[in-house]
């Protein structure tokens, strides 16, 4: 059956932006932080993205204010995407091992601090990542140890 969960029987039904069913699928999706498409690689949108250089190189990071559905009860962690400042190329996305810091049900979360991206910029680099390079977006999941909210 299309559409179904099994927390979350989905019906579709149209809404003025759209039916709950295409809701529901794009907001478990971590690319929907990259809001467009150049020459077949995702970048992220220059709206809310913070600059941070590393390494003398800069790059662009983001992390959704409003978290979707799913983050916003906890229930899938955080997520972050960051990309070359200047060259389209490879998005990295990083799932974290907290929950959103606006989540809706009070859970606490540790901010996600430039520091922080710094850091997981490096290891990207270390692990493979091109971010100049046109390609899908290098995933890196640290959220080995996240708990899930009932």
């Amino acid at each position: 059956m299309s559409g179904w969960h099994p927390l979350f029987p989905v019906v579709p039904h149209t809404i003025r932006h759209g039916s709950w069913h295409t809701y529901f699928l794009r907001a478990s999706e971590p690319e929907s932080l990259a809001s467009s498409m150049v020459g077949g690689a995702m970048t992220l949108g220059r709206k809310g993205a913070r600059r941070i250089v590393v390494d003398g190189t800069a790059y662009r990071w983001r992390l959704r204010r409003r978290p979707t559905y799913f983050r916003g009860l906890a229930w899938t962690p955080c997520t972050f995407a960051v990309e070359h400042a200047d060259t389209a190329g490879t998005t990295l996305v990083v799932t974290t091992n907290q929950p959103h810091p606006n989540n809706w049900i009070g859970r606490e979360a540790k901010p996600v601090l430039p520091s922080h991206v710094a850091h997981i910029i490096g290891r990207a680099l270390r692990e493979g990542g091109k971010p100049t390079a046109p390609g899908s977006p290098f995933r890196l999941d640290l959220s080995a140890d996240f708990t899930s909210s009932p």
